[in-house]
């Protein structure tokens, strides 16, 4: 018989790229017979995963505190062989469980503690610190009652090994197969350039902009797609405004993750620009630029030290000096001009994505901790 398990989710989207793409479907191809309940409009069947829709509470209090006592009743009758949950929100519900002799996982997205301090902005700030010390506590002896604690970095891992020596390190990234490989080849007339992810001042809004205006008069059949949300109304506003303006931008918003795939393989560039001005986990690890790669087409990327060794091994893209719109056009236009090397860029950081950065490697991480859980009473 196969072994269930239920994933589950009071904070995101049952279809979340990470829950349902990444590990929902790789554990049904495992032969696992996976239920993830989370929010989704009605019960449905996708991928042969079942899927239990849950609602949302207008009050955000609510959505914190209401879903770790509702939730029992939701996945206790599925009698799963392990319980998996993604949200800090839901320890309360995973220490019952794991009391009453479940098999329950947690998985840890982001540093809760930190977040709590920086941008929980609804909870006042006299509060977070308090909160956040709070929080840690909870985390932390909690995590010695489950049978197996999922981390996304390598910081995090360390917080909690202390306490659970079943923790493991499944980071987020992409999932090659999904992707089919454009290679750099034109499905239109237009030669598409590609953003996906966060639109702010941060990550290079500006400076794309103004580099594919460059591009766009050596260049007039081009489109540029921007995929993704803005954090600031004001620069959302001036944004949709300078790209009208320009002419041939697309600006999307969020779209599901199914569909910003096959919007990445149908490009024929990917961009990445970033000013951040710390070394961070999101800045040393960009899912964008590995979603590119992995649709097999060539990237061009702001100068970065961590960048550069990374461009030197998989030889995938253009570097420019992200401040500087005419490099930026001047890259995109070397491209464009060149098929043979947008094809050689995108075969050689496909190959580059594979081997070192692909979810079909981090999953392996997920299936052996499930394997050590199921064959160990003791978990």
């Amino acid at each position: 018989m196969r072994k269930k398990v239920c994933i589950f989710t009071s904070q995101h989207r049952a279809m979340d790229a990470r829950i349902f793409f990444r590990q929902a479907v790789s554990l049904a191809r495992e032969g696992y017979d996976v239920h993830v309940v989370g929010y989704h409009p009605e019960d449905s069947r996708i991928e042969g995963i079942q899927v239990h829709a849950v609602g949302r509470y207008k009050n955000r209090l609510f959505n914190k505190i209401l879903p770790s006592f509702i939730f029992p009743f939701k996945i206790l009758p599925l009698k799963a062989d392990i319980y998996h949950f993604h949200d800090p929100d839901l320890i309360p519900c995973g220490m019952f469980l794991a009391l009453s002799g479940k098999r329950v996982v947690m998985d840890v997205h982001e540093d809760f503690k930190a977040v709590l301090v920086t941008k929980r902005k609804y909870i006042p700030k006299i509060l977070r610190g308090p909160a956040s010390r709070i929080v840690d506590f909870i985390e932390k002896r909690a995590a010695g009652l489950f049978s197996g604690i999922v981390v996304v970095s390598e910081e995090i891992a360390g917080k909690f090994k202390d306490y659970n020596e079943n923790t493991v390190l499944v980071r987020n990234f992409p999932p090659i197969d999904w992707y089919k490989a454009s290679g750099g080849e034109p499905v239109t007339d237009a030669f598409t350039v590609i953003y996906t992810g966060g639109i702010s001042s941060v990550r290079g809004c500006w400076q794309i902009l103004d580099g594919f205006e460059r591009f766009k008069k050596k260049c007039p059949a081009a489109r540029l797609k921007m995929i993704g949300g803005f954090n600031k109304a004001e620069e959302e506003a001036q944004f949709r405004e300078r790209a009208r303006q320009i002419g041939s931008v697309d600006v999307s918003g969020m779209l599901p993750w199914s569909d910003v795939v096959r919007e990445q393989s149908s490009a024929q560039v990917g961009i990445l620009i970033t000013f951040f001005q710390k070394d961070s986990v999101r800045e040393a690890y960009p899912m964008k630029l590995f979603e590119y790669l992995s649709a097999g087409i060539p990237v061009v990327i702001s100068r970065k030290p961590f960048f550069e060794k990374m461009l030197a091994e998989g030889r995938f893209g253009i570097m420019v000096d992200g401040d500087n719109p005419e490099e930026i056009a001047s890259a995109l236009y070397d491209l464009y001009m060149n098929e043979n090397k947008r094809k050689e860029m995108g075969i050689s950081g496909r190959a580059y994505v594979r081997n070192n950065y692909s979810w079909e490697n981090e999953f392996k991480s997920l299936s052996s901790l499930y394997e050590r859980i199921l064959k160990n009473p003791s978990c």
